[in-house]
């Protein structure tokens, strides 16, 4: 069974043995993906975490939507929801603010997986957190992977447009 290929686009050092990766999912036989994923390198572990969430070029567009307009300093409570968008039936994108004892009480971004399903309602463990320090990289890599999407998007649009001028041409031959 093929798999599918991963591309580094870019990523954030947010400490000394973490990283957040900004990366394309080649899709086999599919639409390409983006992925955003922490990514540690320790002395027991080195490599990606399952803690991560793959996107669609649009739920990218809505990420990058809200997370431009996000103003950190208004925006310091505990728990406080931002917005949201849905991932698929049964699961959300939710992005908020965490700031409790999981954090040491400073403030992160979260950007986390929500499921209603018939099995289980609540959070998941796929997302990712970071410090409102790297918003601005954070926005700034986003584009990037955004851009390598549309990439695809381009590419397969213009192969179809050069596909229906051969057969013009072809057309016009005979």
């Amino acid at each position: 069974m093929a798999t599918d290929d991963y591309m580094e686009v870019d990523k954030i050092e947010l400490d000394s043995t973490n990283q957040l990766k900004f990366q394309k999912v080649v899709k086999k036989g599919g639409k390409d993906l983006g992925d955003i994923r922490t990514f540690v390198d320790t002395q027991d572990y080195t490599g990606h975490t399952k803690k991560g969430i793959q996107f669609t070029l649009e739920q990218l567009k809505n990420l990058k939507n809200i997370t431009s307009k996000i103003n950190i300093t208004e925006e310091k409570k505990k728990g406080l929801k931002i917005d949201q968008f849905q991932q698929s039936d049964s699961s959300t994108i939710v992005i908020q603010i965490q700031n409790n004892k999981y954090t040491n009480h400073k403030p992160l971004i979260d950007i986390r997986t929500h499921v209603d399903s018939n099995d289980y309602i609540g959070f998941t463990k796929n997302g990712f957190r970071f410090s409102p320090e790297y918003l601005d990289d954070f926005n700034s890599k986003l584009n990037k992977l955004i851009r390598e999407l549309e990439k695809e998007t381009n590419d397969s649009s213009e192969s179809t447009e050069d596909s229906s001028i051969v057969s013009e041409i072809k057309d016009e031959m005979i």
